[in-house]
C-alpha cells in the first residue's frame, strides 16, 4: 500500500528517531482502526516538549474524536468511564503508570475480557472492549507495574525548542490525514499477518 505523508514520516524521525520503535507505533496505532485487541498497552516516554503529545494528538485526529477517550487509568473502576470506553478505540492518559493504580480493570481492557458498565441512569450492560491504551510519561517508573510484560515502550528522546518546530507543522500534518490513515492501515495489516506483537 502506498502512503503519501512525508511531513509525518519526517516528524516521526525527528521525535522518535528509532526505526524499530516507529514501526511499533505504526502497528499499535494501526490496531486502533480494528476491534480486536492484542494484549498490549503503549507507553510513550519523553520529557516535556519532546513531541509525544503532538504525535498522539495527530493520531487521535485521524482516528476521529468520537473514537478517542481521555480518561486517567485510575478512573477505570468507575462504571460510567467504562461505559464511555465501550465506544472508544483509543484512550489517552498521562503519567498514570507511575501511580499506584488498581490494575485489574486495566488488564481486563487490554486483554479484551468481558466487562460490565453503565451509562448514567441506565442499567448495567456487558461488553467486550476494543479500546487500546497509550500513556505519556516523562520517565519510566522505578518499580515496573504488574502489567510490565504487557507494555510496549517508545522513547521520544529529544527536547524541542520553539524555534526547532515548523511554524505550520499542524497544517502540514492535517493536510496529510489520508496518507497518515494509509500509514496506520499498513501497520494494522502487518500486525494481523504476524498475529500480534512479539514477546
Amino acid at each position: 500500500m502506498e502512503t503519501s505523508c512525508p511531513n509525518w514520516l519526517k516528524f516521526l524521525e525527528e521525535v522518535v528517531g528509532n526505526e524499530e520503535e516507529i514501526r511499533l507505533l505504526q502497528e499499535f496505532f494501526g490496531s486502533c482502526l480494528a476491534p480486536e485487541t492484542y494484549g498490549r498497552m503503549l507507553l510513550m516516554v519523553g520529557s516535556a516538549a519532546s513531541g509525544k503529545s503532538v504525535l498522539v494528538s495527530v493520531v487521535a485526529s485521524v482516528l476521529g474524536s468520537e473514537r478517542v477517550g481521555y480518561h486517567p487509568l485510575f478512573h477505570l473502576k468507575d462504571p460510567f468511564v467504562r461505559a464511555d470506553l465501550s465506544e472508544k478505540r483509543l484512550n489517552v492518559s498521562c503519567e498514570d503508570v507511575a501511580k499506584g493504580i488498581d490494575q485489574s480493570y486495566l488488564k481486563a481492557f487490554i486483554a479484551g475480557d468481558l466487562l460490565n458498565a453503565s451509562f448514567k441512569y441506565k442499567p448495567y450492560f456487558s461488553f467486550r472492549p476494543e479500546t487500546k491504551f497509550v500513556s505519556m510519561l516523562n520517565y519510566l517508573p522505578e518499580n515496573p507495574p504488574a502489567i510490565a510484560r504487557r507494555l510496549l515502550v517508545v522513547h521520544c528522546p529529544r527536547q524541542f525548542r520553539r524555534e526547532d518546530m515548523s511554524v505550520d507543522l499542524d497544517r502540514k500534518l492535517a493536510e496529510e490525514r489520508e496518507g497518515i490513515l494509509a500509514w496506520l492501515e499498513e501497520g494494522l495489516e502487518r500486525l494481523r499477518k504476524r498475529g500480534g506483537f512479539g514477546g
